[in-house]
């Protein structure tokens, strides 16, 4: 059964992919208007961002992701939103997003961040 607080997705399937924690700094582009957030879990297929907005389930956004140097462009989808005080980012909500074809050096980035835990 999914959490009250959780909209769309679920929250008890298992992941196709492995999850890493991180803290990164994310930009989500939503038609003219950008808002920020913090990435706090990757994986090759999706990532986990607080952020004070709430957006549609399945509304395709772009996201901008730092990693030191590194700027990361990545399509999304919101595939789940998770409303503040139900996740670890406190008073912000959480969004569940699917990559849509991210780059190689995207993947290369994610498969680094594991072998460094």
């Amino acid at each position: 059964m999914n959490s009250p607080l959780a909209v769309g997705g679920t929250s008890t399937g298992r992941r196709d992919r492995e999850r890493r924690a991180v803290s990164l700094d994310a930009r989500l582009y939503y038609g003219s208007m950008v808002y920020t957030g913090r990435v706090s879990n990757i994986s090759e297929t999706g990532m986990f961002i607080c952020t004070k907005v709430n957006f549609p389930v399945d509304v395709l956004l772009m996201a901008s992701v730092q990693s030191g140097s590194t700027l990361f462009s990545l399509p999304i989808q919101v595939r789940r939103m998770v409303r503040p005080g139900a996740s670890l980012c406190g008073d912000e909500s959480g969004l569940g997003v699917r990559l849509i074809n991210p780059p190689a050096v995207y993947l290369d980035f994610v498969r680094r961040a594991g072998e460094s835990r």
